[in-house]
């Protein structure tokens, strides 16, 4: 499902000569029963570690699907959490203007009020 990863791993594994078609001296006596049995152990041993190695590029490739979609859903969870922190500062800077106005209009009515109350008690 991934375009990127091991692809490029596996096509190199893939691509690499075996050590069959490397080792000449074994090739040349394949009639000897002792020779024969160490190409066709070689050969084993290479299709063994070829699979062991490609079935650990997909399980590194699954963990690393698994890590990417981790990260999508963290980032999903922080802009959720920045979203709310917005409306949230919009909240409080609403609250703190209502506020503000509402001190500014209690202080001028006290100050009418006192001013008042001087007027009548200097009569």
């Amino acid at each position: 499902p991934s375009s990127g990863g091991g692809g490029g791993l596996r096509g190199l594994l893939l691509a690499s000569p075996s050590p069959k078609s490397n080792n000449k001296t074994n090739n040349a006596a394949t009639t000897t029963p002792a020779t024969t049995t160490t190409t066709t152990s070689t050969t084993a041993t290479a299709t063994s570690t070829d699979a062991a190695t490609l079935k650990e590029l997909r399980k590194l490739r699954r963990h690393v699907l698994q890590l990417h979609s981790d990260l999508e859903s963290a980032e999903r969870e922080i802009d959720a959490q920045r979203r709310e922190l917005d409306r949230a500062a919009s909240r409080m800077e609403r609250d703190r203007s209502r506020h503000k106005q509402e001190k500014e209009s209690a202080e001028a009515s006290h100050a009418a009020e006192v001013a008042a109350l001087r007027a009548s008690h200097d009569r």
